[in-house]
C-alpha cells in the first residue's frame, strides 16, 4: 500500500508542478488575450467578429485532426518508459509531420472549394501554414515529460503577448480580419518550432525506426479517432452555424464560446499533463482513484468557483469584455457555462481512460456524440437558432461524462472523487449566493464580494490543496534564503 501511495503522490506532484506552471502562464496569456478580444470586438463589426472566429474554429478543427492522437501516444509512452527515448520521439514526429501536410492539403481544397468570397474561408486559407506546422508541435510532450515546462511557458507567454498586442493595433487601425488571422498564424507556427527546438535537446540521439513507426501507427489510429471526435463534437457547432444563421448571430455565439473556452482552460491543461501521471500508475485502481480525487480537488479549488461566479454575474463579464452591444448573448453564455463542470469532470478521468487503453470505448462514444451533435444542430438550429446549439453542447458533454464514468466503473475505477469534494461545493454555494441575492447579477461589487467570501470560506474550512500550501512554503523559504545571501557573502 505504501508503494502505491508513494507512486500516486509522485504522479500527483509531477502533474501539479507541470500543470500549475502551464495554468498560471496560460491564465496570464488568456487574460491578455481576453482584453485584446474586447478591443477587437469593439473595433470591428459583429458580423466580421463572427467570420473571424468561425474561420479560426475551422482551423482549430483542422489542427485537432493533425494531432490525431500522436501527442497522447507519445505522452503515454514517455510516461511508461524512458522520457528521453529519441527513437520514439523522432518516429512519432515524422509520422505526424507527414500526416499534417496531408491535412493541410485537404484544408486548402476545402477552403478553395467553399469559395474565396466567404470571409471565414479566407481566414482558413491564411491559417494553413499553421496547420502544417502542427506536426513538429508534438515535441511539447517531451518537455512536459522531462520537467522542462518552463521552456514551454516563457517563449509561449512572449509570443502570445506580442501577438495580442499586434492584433489590438491592427484592429484599432482598421486593418481587417485577414491581418488579424495572419498574426495568429505566425504565432502558432513560431510556437511549434520552439517546441521542436527545445524538445529535441532533451532526447537521445537515436534515430527513428520503421519498427517503432509501425507500432505508433497501430496505436494512434484509435487514439487519433478518439481525439478528433472529442474535439469535433465540441467545435463543429460553430462551423455548422456559419451555414444557418446570420453574421450577427454567429458573432454573438462565438463571443459566448470564447468565454467558455477561457473557463475550461485549466481542466484542459490538467487533462493533457495527467496522461503521463496516470500512465505511471495505470495498473493500480486505488492509486488511480486517489490521483483522480486530488486532481478534482485542485479543480474544485481553482476552477469551480470561477465558473460559479461567471454564471451568476454573466452580464458583468459580457459587458466588460465585449461591450453593451453583446449583452443579448448573456443567456447563451449561461447555458454554455453549464457544460463547463461536465467538461472538467471528463478531463479529470480522461487520463485514466488513456492510460488503461480504453480508446475503443472513447471512439464509439465520440462517434455517437458527434452524430448526435451534428444531426441535432442541423435539425434544430433553423427553428430555434443559437440557443439550440448551446443546449446541445451541454447535452453532448453530459453524454461524454456519463459514458466515461460508466466504462471506468466497470473496470474498478469508481467516481469517488466527486463525493470526496463535497465541502468545496458547500463553500462555493454559501460564499457566492448571498452577495448575488443582495446586489443582483449586474453588480461588480457583488462579484467581488462573492469571490472574497468564497475564498475566506476556503481558508476557514481548510480547503486549500496541500500542493498549493507546499508551493507557498517553498517560496517563502526561498525568499528568506535570498534575503540572507548578501550577509553571508559579506
Amino acid at each position: 500500500m505504501d508503494g502505491a501511495e508513494n507512486a500516486s503522490n509522485s504522479a500527483a506532484t509531477g502533474i501539479f508542478s507541470s500543470s500549475g506552471l502551464l495554468v498560471v502562464a496560460r491564465l496570464f496569456v488568456q487574460i491578455a488575450s481576453a482584453l485584446g478580444t474586447a478591443v477587437v470586438a469593439r473595433s470591428i463589426s459583429v458580423s466580421a467578429f463572427g467570420s473571424l472566429n468561425a474561420g479560426l474554429a475551422a482551423f482549430y478543427l483542422a489542427s485537432t485532426l493533425c494531432d490525431w492522437g500522436f501527442g497522447l501516444s507519445l505522452g503515454k509512452r514517455l510516461g511508461q518508459g524512458d522520457s528521453r527515448d529519441g527513437a520514439v520521439v523522432r518516429s512519432t514526429s515524422r509520422l505526424q509531420t507527414v500526416w499534417s501536410l496531408f491535412v493541410m492539403s485537404v484544408t486548402l481544397v476545402y477552403a478553395l472549394a467553399s469559395g474565396w468570397h466567404e470571409p471565414r474561408m479566407r481566414i482558413l486559407l491564411i491559417m494553413t501554414p499553421a496547420v502544417a506546422a502542427t506536426g513538429i508541435g508534438v515535441y511539447r510532450q517531451v518537455l512536459i515529460a522531462n520537467n522542462k515546462t518552463h521552456l514551454i511557458v516563457v517563449p509561449g507567454v512572449m509570443i502570445n503577448l506580442t501577438a495580442t498586442l499586434a492584433t489590438v493595433v491592427l484592429a484599432v487601425t482598421g486593418s481587417g480580419i485577414a491581418a488579424l488571422a495572419g498574426v495568429v498564424c505566425v504565432a502558432a507556427v513560431l510556437s511549434s518550432f520552439i517546441f521542436y527546438y527545445f524538445g529535441r535537446q532533451q532526447i537521445s540521439s537515436e534515430p527513428g525506426r520503421s519498427r517503432v513507426r509501425r507500432r505508433v501507427r497501430r496505436e494512434v489510429v484509435p487514439l487519433g479517432l478518439q481525439s478528433f471526435l472529442s474535439s469535433a463534437y465540441f467545435t463543429i457547432d460553430v462551423v455548422i452555424l456559419g451555414y444557418f444563421v446570420s453574421g450577427t448571430q454567429l458573432g454573438h455565439y462565438t463571443a459566448a464560446v470564447k468565454i467558455l473556452n477561457f473557463v475550461i482552460l485549466i481542466p484542459g491543461i490538467i487533462a493533457q499533463v495527467s496522461v503521463i501521471g496516470f500512465a505511471r500508475i495505470h495498473a493500480d485502481e486505488l492509486s488511480t482513484m486517489d490521483l483522480q480525487t486530488r486532481v478534482w480537488q485542485w479543480l474544485s479549488f481553482a476552477f469551480l468557483p470561477g465558473t460559479a461566479w461567471l454564471v451568476l454575474y454573466a452580464p458583468v463579464v459580457v459587458e466588460v469584455f465585449f461591450g453593451h452591444h453583446f449583452l443579448s448573448v448573456t443567456p447563451i453564455v449561461r447555458i454554455l457555462l453549464a457544460a463547463a463542470p461536465l467538461i472538467a469532470i471528463s478531463n479529470t478521468i480522461f487520463g485514466a481512460m488513456i492510460a488503461r487503453s480504453r480508446q475503443r470505448w472513447l471512439v464509439y462514444q465520440g462517434l455517437f456524440c458527434l452524430a448526435l451533435n451534428v444531426s441535432m444542430n442541423i435539425l434544430l438550429v433553423p427553428h430555434f437558432g443559437i440557443v439550440a446549439s448551446a443546449w446541445l453542447t451541454v447535452i453532448t458533454e453530459l453524454a461524454v461524462t456519463l459514458g466515461m464514468t460508466i466504462d471506468l466503473s466497470r473496470h474498478g475505477i469508481q467516481p469517488v472523487y466527486f463525493l470526496r469534494a463535497w465541502r468545496y461545493y458547500v463553500a462555493i454555494a454559501v460564499g457566492s449566493l448571498p452577495p448575488w441575492f443582495l446586489w443582483g447579477s449586474h453588480s461588480f461589487i457583488g462579484l467581488c464580494a462573492s469571490a472574497a467570501f468564497t475564498l475566506t470560506l476556503f481558508l476557514v474550512m481548510k480547503l486549500i490543496p496541500d500542493e498549493v500550501l507546499a508551493l507557498g512554503t517553498r517560496r517563502s523559504r526561498g525568499g528568506r534564503g535570498l534575503a540572507r545571501r548578501p550577509t553571508t557573502r559579506g
